[in-house]
C-alpha cells in the first residue's frame, strides 16, 4: 500500500469517528463541530485523492473562527456544553488521531520531490493541527468546565 493510499485510509476513518462522536453529541453546537471536522476529513480525503490522480489542488477547510462561534453562542445563551462522561476519552482518541496525521504528513512532505505536493501537504498538516487544537480545547472543558468557560472567549484557540 502507498504513502497516498494509506492518507486515504486515514482521512476515511477520521471522517468515520467525527461523524461518529457528532451522532453521540448531546449538545447540538458540539455536533455542528464534529460534522464540520468531518466534512474537512472528507475533504483531505478529495485533496489525497486528487495527488493520486495527478490533479493536486487544495481545498480550504473549516475556519476556526466558524468553530468559535459555536461557543459563543451557548456561552450568549447559557446553552449548556454538557457532555458525557466517556466524551473525555473519545476527544483524547481523537487528539492521538490527528497527532498521526500530523506525522503522517511531515513524513509524506519529506519523501515527496514535488513541490506542489508538499505545499498540499503542509496544508494539510496546519488543517490537522486546526483540528488537533479543537479536540485538546474540548477535552480540556470536558475535564475542567469552570475553568475553561471562567478563561474563555477562547484565548486557548489561536488563529492561524
Amino acid at each position: 500500500m502507498s504513502l497516498y493510499d494509506l492518507a486515504v485510509k486515514m482521512e476515511m476513518d477520521g471522517e468515520q469517528y467525527y461523524l461518529e462522536l457528532a451522532n453521540n453529541a448531546v449538545n447540538p453546537g458540539i455536533k455542528a463541530v464534529f460534522e464540520l471536522m468531518a466534512a474537512d476529513e472528507h475533504k483531505h480525503y478529495e485533496i489525497v485523492s486528487n495527488i493520486i490522480s495527478g490533479s493536486v489542488r487544495f481545498m480550504e477547510g473549516t475556519s476556526l473562527d466558524t468553530l468559535k462561534s459555536v461557543f459563543a453562542k451557548a456561552l450568549e445563551t447559557k446553552e449548556s456544553l454538557e457532555m458525557p462522561e466517556h466524551a473525555f476519552e473519545a476527544y483524547m482518541k481523537a487528539a492521538d488521531m490527528e497527532r498521526s496525521s500530523i506525522e503522517f504528513y511531515k513524513d509524506a512532505y519529506e519523501r515527496t520531490n514535488s513541490d506542489h505536493e508538499k505545499k498540499i501537504l503542509i496544508e494539510l498538516q496546519e488543517e490537522e493541527n486546526r483540528h488537533l487544537m479543537i479536540v485538546e480545547n474540548l477535552a480540556e472543558y470536558v475535564r475542567r468546565p469552570e475553568e475553561w468557560v471562567e478563561s474563555a472567549e477562547f484565548n486557548h484557540m489561536m488563529e492561524y
